[in-house]
């Protein structure tokens, strides 16, 4: 196989596979059952209740009492080994992690193109999700200046702009499936400020 390799998902690198042996059939002895006198039939690793749900949603948003969800969250503790400092607080993360998990279940039933799965932090509020995900904010001004748009008030800007052509920048590498994307991204920034510092002087 040579140029794109729609296995992998990279772009054009080189590839050659040599099959030595192919077959296409199989024995019928595949479709026999396993016999195995050590495990027994059992519960399926996972809730049970939230397949309930799964398979009839409108059970969790009509009724009155939901007892799957005390289940569900109990499997979400026993497996993540999560402790709560009160009974408010338990009750108060498992109202959470019940809303995430309508969240997700509604997100699956859309069949888009991808799907969405219960985590770690199934039980965190979105602010407490905003603060993993940023910096924490100092109240200090940081003393940052507006941009000065009035100095650009009358500019026409083209369509287009090639920075390539003034060499500014090298052409655009291909990584293939180099996991460096962040250096060619660094790479190319440097490029840009190296240019610029140099014209103007």
């Amino acid at each position: 196989m040579r140029g794109y390799n729609s296995l992998l998902g990279s772009h054009y690198d080189k590839y050659e596979i040599t099959y030595t042996d192919f077959d296409n059939s199989f024995p019928a002895s595949i479709f026999d059952l396993p016999i195995n006198e050590t495990k027994k039939c059992g519960f399926l690793p996972g809730s049970a209740s939230e397949h309930r749900v799964l398979v009839n949603p409108m059970e969790d948003l009509v009724g009155q009492h939901q007892p799957w969800a005390h289940e569900v969250f109990h499997h979400y503790r026993r497996r993540l080994g999560r402790q709560y400092g009160s009974v408010r607080e338990l009750e108060h993360r498992q109202s959470v992690f019940v809303h995430n998990m309508r969240f997700v279940h509604s997100r699956n039933r859309a069949a888009l193109s991808y799907t969405l799965a219960l985590n770690h932090l199934a039980d965190r509020t979105p602010q407490e999700l905003a603060a993993l995900r940023g910096r924490r904010r100092s109240g200090v001004p940081n003393n940052g200046q507006p941009f000065p748009t009035e100095l650009y008030a009358g500019l026409i800007l083209p369509e287009s702009l090639d920075w390539r052509m003034y060499g500014a920048v090298t052409p655009v590498k291909d990584q293939a499936v180099c996991g460096s994307c962040w250096s060619f991204a660094t790479t190319g920034a440097m490029e840009g400020a190296l240019f610029l510092k140099v014209r103007a002087g």
